[in-house]
Formats: C-alpha cells, sequence, structure tokens
C-alpha cells in the first residue's frame, strides 16, 4: 500500500496536504514529491483515524436526528394531552364550584330541616306536658 501511495504521489506532486491530519505548525513549501509521499505516509495514520471518526459521526447523526424526530413527535402528542387536560380541568373546576353550591343549598336546606324538627317536638313536649297538667282541654 506504501508503494501504491507513492507512486501515485510521484505521479501528481501538485497534491497538497490538507486537512484535520496536517501538523499544527508552518510547513515550509514543499517542492520535492518524495518529501509530499513521506509527508503523506508519515500523517496516514492520522488521516484514516480522522476518517473513522467522520464516519462514526455521520451514523450518530443520523440516530441523533430520528431522536429528535421521536422527541418532536412526542412533544407534540403531548402537547395534545395538555391541551385536553387543561380543557378537562376547566370543565372539572366548574363541576366543583357547582357541586360546592348545591352542597351549601342542600346543608342549609337540612339545617333548616333539623331546626323544624326540633321546633315540633319542642310544641308536641308543650302540648302533651300541657294536656297532663289539665292546661290545655
Amino acid at each position: 500500500m506504501k508503494r501504491t501511495l507513492l507512486i501515485l504521489l510521484l505521479l501528481l506532486p501538485s497534491w497538497k496536504l490538507c486537512g484535520q491530519s496536517t501538523p499544527g505548525t508552518k510547513a515550509k513549501p514543499a517542492t520535492d514529491s518524495l518529501a509530499v509521499a513521506v509527508e503523506l505516509i508519515h500523517n496516514a495514520k492520522n488521516i484514516q483515524q480522522d476518517l473513522i471518526r467522520l464516519d462514526w459521526a455521520i451514523k450518530r447523526e443520523v440516530v441523533y436526528k430520528a431522536q429528535l424526530s421521536e422527541q418532536e413527535t412526542a412533544n407534540q402528542r403531548l402537547t395534545g394531552q395538555l391541551q385536553n387536560c387543561q380543557q378537562t380541568n376547566g370543565q372539572l373546576t366548574t363541576q366543583l364550584t357547582t357541586s360546592k353550591q348545591a352542597l351549601q343549598e342542600q346543608t342549609l336546606k337540612t339545617k333548616t330541616a333539623k331546626l323544624e324538627i326540633w321546633a315540633m317536638r319542642v310544641a308536641v313536649a308543650l302540648y302533651v306536658a300541657g294536656k297532663l297538667k289539665g292546661v290545655l282541654p
């Protein structure tokens, strides 16, 4: 493989290295194709690792986009459910208010009825007491 790269680089001396795998220091202009080939061979492992990282990054991007799509779909579904729950909450709040009012009215009626029952008991007790003592005919 090294021999093929060397031959390829000797035939195309105008190729220049680019990308992440080149050293960060300023390189002297290489006019010698052999120097370019040596530099390429020297950086081949780094270039291969960069390509592997790029391949994995592309695969992860596809997975992340799919997950993002699923999350957006779930978000839309939950937004719809939230609106339904808010409407149901409003209806139930109205029903609760109505029920509380009905309970207050029923409690008032019950208190009034109990008061009437005790008033009738007192009236009957007074009537019976009056009959026993002979005050009432």
